[in-house]
């Protein structure tokens, strides 16, 4: 009995110590599993799982509310005040969105404009143009912004020459004798693989004369205009020395106050050697100004031609030259010459 009675006691003993240590050893668990979930105290990660790092978001990382608005002039509006505003302490990602949706925004509306049928005004769509030009480079300078934001500002420059080149003669509708396009002269079809697309802006204009040894005899008819127009193509296209994709100038004045529609803007032209034909408007008056002097008319044109370029890509006076200033040559003409630098003086 008392043997049995001891063993009682023992097993019952035994019981109670299990039962008191069980919470100790659940307790050490729980604690040892609640560090795993704290947050370390070194650097170094685990090497059982990759390290997530979390930021915060923030109110204006989310996309802003225009970006889903359709194309609109109040849409615009409300882009340039964000910009302004929110949008200085916008990611850059937005930002840059911001910025190319309103010179985009800009591009299009001018577009549609000088596709009317009703005459544009020149100063609002040139302004309007370069305005856009000016914010589509930004972005393309901006190191900030990402391969597709740049290949769409790239596209918009691009358009923007176009449609300068192709509204020009639209944009001057309301000055003396308007446009002469290459169609009324009878240009002949360029040959573009031997031509470079304009990279950048313009930012400078050479004034050149045509001084021809054989010259068509002009007789104030736009025929003969046209002839001589012909001619000159023809030299740059077929010469020898010169082999040119298109006639070399960008733009035409005859002694009638005729402009007249050269190389297409989107194309770099070839009057004025090498590298100073880059981001270079070319501009030839037809006839020889080292025995003759420009007629009244001629530089009435020329001069309404160079306010209109100056305006569109904001080229200052200093950037107006005569060829001779770019090159070792007499053009254009000292009698040209002493007209040009009498407008850059301002008188």
């Amino acid at each position: 009995m008392k043997s049995s009675l001891g063993s009682r006691l023992y097993e019952l003993a035994t019981s109670r110590a299990r039962a008191a240590v069980v919470p100790s050893v659940v307790l050490v668990a729980a604690l040892l599993v609640g560090g795993c979930r704290s947050t370390p105290t070194t650097n170094e990660p685990s090497a059982a799982r990759p390290v997530q790092i979390v930021t915060e978001p923030k109110a204006n990382d989310d996309a802003p509310a225009w970006i889903a608005e359709p194309l609109s002039w109040e849409k615009l509006h409300t882009v340039e005040t964000w910009l302004a505003t929110d949008g200085t302490k916008a990611t850059p990602l937005w930002r840059i969105e911001g910025e190319l949706v309103l010179n985009l925004g800009r591009l299009e509306y001018a577009r549609r404009e000088a596709a009317q049928k009703k005459p544009v005004d020149d100063a609002t769509l040139g302004s309007r143009v370069r305005t856009a030009r000016v914010g589509l480079e930004h972005v393309m300078a901006d190191m900030d912004a990402t391969p597709a934001q740049r290949r769409r500002a790239q596209d918009g420059i691009t358009r923007s020459s176009k449609l300068l080149s192709a509204a020009a003669p639209r944009m001057r509708a309301g000055t003396t004798n308007g446009v002469v396009t290459r169609a009324m002269w009878g240009a002949v079809k360029p040959r573009v693989d031997r031509m470079d697309k304009t990279q950048g802006s313009y930012t400078r204009i050479t004034v050149h004369h045509s001084a021809d040894r054989d010259p068509v005899e002009l007789d104030g008819s736009l025929a003969r205009t046209a002839e001589a127009v012909r001619e000159i193509q023809k030299a740059h296209m077929e010469g020898k020395t010169t082999h040119y994709g298109d006639i070399g100038y960008h733009f035409l004045v005859d002694p009638y106050g005729r402009l007249i529609e050269g190389r297409d803007l989107t194309y770099q032209g070839a009057h004025a050697y090498g590298d100073n034909n880059l981001q270079n408007i070319g501009i030839c008056v037809i006839g020889n100004f080292d025995t003759d002097k420009p007629t009244a008319a001629a530089l009435e044109t020329l001069e309404r031609e160079i306010e209109f370029l100056r305006r569109t890509y904001s080229i200052p006076k200093n950037r107006i030259y005569g060829h001779r200033e770019l090159r070792s040559t007499d053009c254009p003409g000292d009698n040209l010459m002493k007209w040009l630098e009498r407008y850059r003086r301002g008188k």
